[in-house]
């Protein structure tokens, strides 16, 4: 008698403890289920508030008169030209640099329209050769130390500043010049004569 009452309270315990384990697995499972769905829906809030916005616009090109031969009636070479199908970048904020965060390159199309989605944020676009690499002084001599200053603080400036909020940004318009041999844009004394 005493050995089944014995029998009957080890019984009991086991199936109290096997009882207790599937519980504590369940428990496990519901933890680990719930962890999984509130990974899933912050995921989802990301990506709901990760919206892009359309920036779009265009740009020219112009090459100055350096004088010289007289212009025909007839030709178009310092004539306002689309910036067909050439590389511009876009930069995270508003100062260039040699070392800034480069997020886009894109291209102009045969019209100089160029278009790209992008996150809010401020960007500079870069469009000048001489604003895309390194900032190296040209190779003529200068007179004063102020052109120097001057080139340096221009290097610094996109050639378009964006701020993009909550919508999207059309009809940005930048033109390119091309100056003559010894010209640029700290020094447009030289070469800006019109035809």
């Amino acid at each position: 008698m005493k050995k089944k009452a014995i029998y009957l309270i080890a019984l009991v315990i086991w199936a109290i403890a096997c009882n207790n384990k599937n519980n504590d697995v369940k428990h496990d499972t519901f933890h680990l289920e719930t962890k999984q769905n509130k990974t899933l829906k912050q995921d989802s809030i990301k990506s709901h508030t990760n919206k892009f916005y359309q920036v779009s616009g265009i740009i020219m090109h112009k090459k100055t008169w350096c004088g010289g031969v007289q212009i025909k009636p007839n030709d178009n070479t310092y004539k306002i030209k689309p910036f067909n199908k050439k590389k511009i970048y876009v930069i995270k904020g508003l100062i260039n640099s040699d070392t800034c965060k480069i997020v886009k390159e894109i291209y102009t199309n045969s019209k100089g329209a160029f278009s790209f989605d992008i996150e809010s944020g401020d960007y500079g676009i870069i469009v000048e050769d001489w604003k895309q690499t390194k900032f190296r002084l040209p190779s003529y001599n200068f007179e004063s130390m102020g052109m120097i200053k001057c080139l340096k603080k221009e290097y610094k400036k996109p050639d378009i500043k964006l701020k993009v909020t909550n919508k999207p940004i059309s009809n940005l318009s930048y033109t390119i010049i091309e100056y003559c041999t010894g010209g640029n844009v700290c020094n447009p004394c030289e070469g800006t004569g019109r035809p």
